[in-house]
């Protein structure tokens, strides 16, 4: 157990990502749908500090996109604060629900399966009517090729004066010309994190933000 928490020789998810090797977008999409690795290497991740305080049951509901093993719903849920989880890692998300249902918090988190119609979509949790207070996406959108597309339906997904708050760090080598990105990291594919939120946000800070529009959007 400790070398699975401590990511260590093949328990790091960069081993099980040699192994399976994914060759394009939908097969790096199944790698994280089944990975083992991952479940271990993000249950030791620490509710993120911009949790601790900044929000209140009025910020609700609060959705955390591929939300791991579910510790900042959990942060989030003991303070009173209505969230929601999704994420497409099966063992993740069902681990998740485990422990929400332990804590016996089941009636402060949705968890909201990423399928749409029978169909495997991440985006799911983002599709309308849903609305949010706040959008939490770290260490997330480094691992989705065209990430652009995520980020605008999460815009589309926050209510007017909500927020989204972000940790991207990706990749700064390019990739090679002419070849899918399909490395844990991806590269931002020359589209900034500013050009991606669009007009509507303004940033707050070194990962937060602000919707800016105070008419609801059609």
């Amino acid at each position: 157990m400790m070398k699975r928490l401590g990511r260590e020789g093949v328990h790091h998810f960069d081993s099980e990502h040699a192994f399976w090797h994914p060759g394009n977008s939908e097969e790096l999409r199944w790698f994280y749908l089944s990975s083992v690795t991952y479940l271990f290497a993000n249950a030791v991740h620490k509710p993120h500090d911009q949790l601790l305080g900044t929000f209140t049951p009025e910020s609700g509901p609060v959705l955390d996109f591929s939300g791991g093993a579910g510790n900042n719903v959990i942060t989030l849920a003991e303070q009173g604060i209505a969230c929601a989880y999704t994420g497409i890692g099966l063992l993740e998300y069902n681990f998740a629900r485990y422990r929400i249902r332990r804590r016996k918090l089941e009636g402060l988190v949705e968890f909201i399966e990423p399928y749409s119609n029978f169909q495997l979509d991440p985006l799911s949790a983002l599709l309308p009517p849903r609305q949010y207070g706040c959008i939490l996406a770290f260490d997330v959108l480094e691992h989705i090729p065209q990430y652009e597309t995520t980020v605008r339906a999460m815009v589309i997904a926050v209510r007017p004066g909500g927020c989204i708050c972000e940790s991207s760090p990706f990749e700064q080598k390019k990739q090679a010309k002419g070849r899918v990105d399909t490395r844990i990291h991806v590269g931002n594919g020359g589209v900034s994190m500013h050009e991606a939120m669009g007009e509507s946000m303004s940033k707050k800070g070194l990962c937060w933000w602000k919707e800016g529009r105070a008419e609801p959007r059609t």
